[in-house]
């Protein structure tokens, strides 16, 4: 009994006093149970998908409490506020993988305080969403217009929520359901920044699988080169292989012990050249953007446009820093990649899987430009930037 009297909140509230009130909150319920099919459908890893699974429960119990009467209603109104701390929970662990212990013990802390203190739940956790979202926007222009939209939206609907009782006093009886739909609308426009966080937190751990047979091969050629400095024959070939014993090898080396520093030189200047030049893993990749795909795409404007997109940043990679034309090439790359977000991903959000996976690149290069100005792009990010690029390319080829 002692339990029984903690759990939060008491009675059976002060709302659907008339059946017209009751009808309207419980049709301004259901949106709920549409965004989160929708959030389960759209999103990839298992967190989100529970995060849309708890939001189809807050419609379906916010549905139930409305529509209930008597003792029976006192107890959907404890699940519904139990659903939304849960749903707040599941939101903030979407957002904040519990990697750590500070992580988890929040986490924990936010499934025991549930049935004793839902409000105070909700509120902690929507609020870690809500500062994550602000970040978000304040690092990419492209969401800052969405985000004050969700921001103003979502502070209203939470003013109805906390103004109810003294609009209801003052005979204001549809407060409730204003809370409803303001509410389910700032959560259904949260998707796309989480959808952003959830690709680039793929970007970032992501190693692309062509970039490490790069590497490989690299590696392979200059310890085979190095070995065949080392072993090479000095003296003279045998008459019996056709030479005669006078003539070049390949290049500009003479054969023989005349050759020898020369190929040694030449070794040494390939190894170097292919660790320190910068633009080493654009130059590596043949000119082959439009090999491979179908007239009927290549004629599509958005694949032409994301194309020659891709090869502005693939040139902006390649391009020395000190160069003239770097400044010129930054404010192009400005302009364009915020008409192909605004065009193609708007929010972050984007249909097809080829401008889902440009949209990494563009967003992480848009980012750089708008912290850093001419620095170059930093070097241990170039080949997951390229990588992202040169999979969007074949996405199209595909017609994806």
């Amino acid at each position: 009994m002692r339990l029984q009297h903690s759990l939060k909140p008491k009675g059976p509230g002060n709302n659907d006093r008339s059946t017209r009130e009751r009808l309207v909150n419980v049709v301004t319920s259901l949106p709920f149970l549409a965004v989160g099919f929708h959030t389960r459908k759209a999103q990839r890893t298992p967190e989100v998908r529970r995060f849309g699974s708890c939001l189809m429960a807050v419609g379906a119990s916010a549905t139930a409490y409305h529509a209930a009467s008597g003792k029976l209603r006192t107890s959907l109104r404890k699940l519904d506020y139990w659903t939304i701390a849960l749903a707040s929970t599941q939101m903030a662990r979407a957002l904040f993988p519990p990697t750590s212990p500070c992580l988890r013990a929040l986490n924990a802390a936010s499934w025991a305080l549930t049935p004793f203190q839902p409000t105070v739940v909700s509120t902690l956790n929507f609020g870690i969403a809500e500062v994550a979202f602000a970040r978000e926007a304040l690092g990419d222009r492209s969401l800052r217009k969405q985000y004050r939209r969700h921001a103003a939206i979502g502070g209203f609907g939470l003013g109805c929520f906390m103004l109810e009782d003294v609009a209801i006093e003052h005979g204001h009886s549809f407060v409730h359901s204003l809370w409803h739909l303001h509410s389910c609308y700032a959560v259904a426009s949260a998707n796309a920044l989480m959808q952003r966080r959830e690709e680039k937190r793929a970007a970032v751990t992501e190693l692309s699988p062509s970039s490490v047979q790069r590497s490989q091969q690299l590696r392979r050629g200059l310890l085979l080169g190095l070995a065949s400095a080392v072993l090479v024959p000095t003296q003279k070939a045998d008459a019996g292989f056709g030479w005669d014993g006078s003539s070049s090898a390949i290049g500009s080396c003479a054969l023989g012990e005349q050759g020898d520093d020369c190929r040694i030189e030449t070794l040494k200047n390939e190894a170097k050249k292919g660790f320190e030049a910068y633009g080493d893993v654009v130059k590596e990749r043949p000119q082959q953007n439009t090999v491979g795909i179908p007239v009927a795409e290549m004629k599509d404007e958005y694949s032409k446009e994301t194309l020659a997109l891709g090869q502005q940043i693939q040139e902006y990679a390649s391009m020395d820093p000190y160069s003239s034309e770097r400044p010129k090439v930054v404010q192009v790359l400005r302009k364009d990649g915020s008409t192909w977000v605004s065009r193609y991903a708007r929010g972050g959000s984007a249909r097809k899987l080829s401008a889902r996976r440009f949209y990494i690149a563009v967003d992480a290069l848009q980012g750089h430009l708008a912290s850093n100005g001419m620095a170059p792009f930093p070097r241990n990010k170039l080949p997951v930037l390229l990588s992202n690029v040169a999979q969007a390319e074949a996405l199209i080829a595909q017609g994806k």
